[in-house]
């Protein structure tokens, strides 16, 4: 898959924004004296109340808007005025800050262009010191930042960046949409690398997220502003993560312990990563609840023996885990899951193990299902294959296995027990 990187020919800077004409009457005279008097400038989108609509370039400390010079801390110089509660565009360009940007306002709108190419707003962040390029942070401890809407941007690392584009530590009501994250891949010790580090707090939505030549593409980690409370309410939406690294790369990886409510679903892909799903927290004694994978296609692996599709160790209960519509092929092993409890998994698929002559063959088989569910808690599978190429391509259930079938039949895969309803056949014969 190709890495789409913004154009490296020049791009013109937009014009400037249109200034509306000076009215000839006393009414306009007067509210001109009133603006004026405010320090704020009157310019706005159409169809918005002025002084909400800010374009951040006139705020900018340098630069033409090109690759080669682009605006310099035009963002942050905006908000710095601003501040809260109003719509900060930047229009089709480049940008870069002098440091990492901190965002401690609420109920801001940061808007770019979007679009593919030299049009795209492009934010450039090559800082070598580990910092994230923008950091949405609440100025009190213990707080949360709320109403943030982030639209149409693309962060660009050029291999140089260690540390992460977007990192979220407390944001209650987040959307960001159309959001583009390329070569963030500079940590090549710690393979540290970060698209999207999220600490809490909970109604944060992501759509249409794309990030390529990124590490770990989406990172949620232990939240430090909440004792119990590290994710609730995630949502991800058409999302396209290909990490580009098959030795250590990571789709989306979870580290938090107490997360709940975290959702994948409409269209998504991961490509190109050591482990497409990657959850193993840290050992706090929190319990997950309700993670589900929807229409997720995992291909193109590492073909090694860490390779995973879905790897989930949970050190204390991840319970409702669901997948439906995962599809696991091209170098990977299938689906671990260790700890969970309450496993749906519903028209699954995995074709693992090599796949060519290059990186090997067909006979290197591979673990389609290793599932060993948290307790007594049953495993319920329904229209769920693997491609069977040899006896190396195992299936392991290790606990209670339900075919879904209806109420009628029950089937225990370490025993061949057919259970009927308030009834028990001790018919040691039944299906495996």
């Amino acid at each position: 898959m190709n890495d789409p990187v913004a154009g490296t020919a020049p791009v013109s800077p937009p014009a400037a924004p249109r200034r509306r004409p000076l009215l000839l009457w006393l009414p306009a005279l007067v509210v001109a004296g009133v603006v004026a008097s405010l320090g704020v400038g009157v310019d706005a989108e159409p169809g918005k109340t002025p002084n909400t609509w800010i374009d951040v370039r006139s705020h900018a400390a340098s630069g033409e808007g090109t690759r080669a010079d682009p605006w310099v801390d035009a963002l942050r110089n905006a908000l710095a005025v601003h501040g809260s509660d109003h719509t900060y565009h930047l229009p089709g360009g480049f940008y870069q800050d002098s440091s990492a940007l901190v965002i401690q306002n609420d109920n801001v709108s940061i808007i770019g262009d979007g679009g593919e190419g030299a049009t795209l707003t492009t934010v450039i962040y090559e800082k070598d010191d580990g910092s994230s390029c923008w950091k949405f942070l609440s100025r009190e401890p213990g707080k949360y930042l709320a109403g943030i809407h982030v639209r149409g941007i693309h962060f660009f690392g050029n291999m140089k960046a260690t540390g992460a584009a977007i990192e979220i530590e407390s944001i209650r009501r987040g959307v960001f949409d159309d959001i583009l994250i390329t070569r963030f891949q500079g940590d090549q010790t710690t393979w540290a690398n970060k698209g999207v580090w999220l600490k809490g707090w909970d109604s944060i939505s992501f759509r249409r997220l794309r990030c390529y030549r990124v590490t770990r593409c989406i990172f949620i980690d232990v939240n430090p502003n909440h004792p119990t409370i590290d994710a609730d309410h995630f949502h991800f939406e058409d999302v396209t993560l290909v990490p580009g690294d098959k030795a250590h790369g990571v789709g989306i990886e979870v580290v938090a312990d107490h997360v709940m409510n975290l959702v994948f679903d409409g269209t998504n892909t991961i490509a190109g990563a050591n482990k497409g799903v990657y959850w193993h927290n840290r050992g706090k004694s929190a319990m997950g609840l309700n993670f589900t994978l929807e229409n997720v296609r995992i291909e193109q692996g590492g073909y090694r023996d860490d390779s995973w599709g879905v790897f989930i160790e949970h050190s204390d209960t991840l319970r409702q885990f669901v997948a439906r519509g995962v599809r696991v092929s091209s170098g990977y092993h299938g689906f671990y899951l260790r700890g969970v409890g309450y496993i749906t998994m519903d028209n699954c698929f995995v074709m693992g193990g090599a796949t060519s002559g290059r990186h090997g063959d067909r006979e290197s088989g591979y673990t389609a299902y290793d599932i060993d569910a948290y307790g007594k808690m049953p495993v319920v599978m329904t229209n769920c294959s693997y491609m069977k190429w040899n006896e190396r391509s195992q299936m392991k259930i290790a606990d209670e296995l339900v075919f879904d079938a209806g109420d009628a039949l029950r089937i225990y895969q370490d025993g061949g027990r057919v259970m009927l309803p308030d009834r028990e056949s001790a018919n040691e014969s039944g299906a495996r």
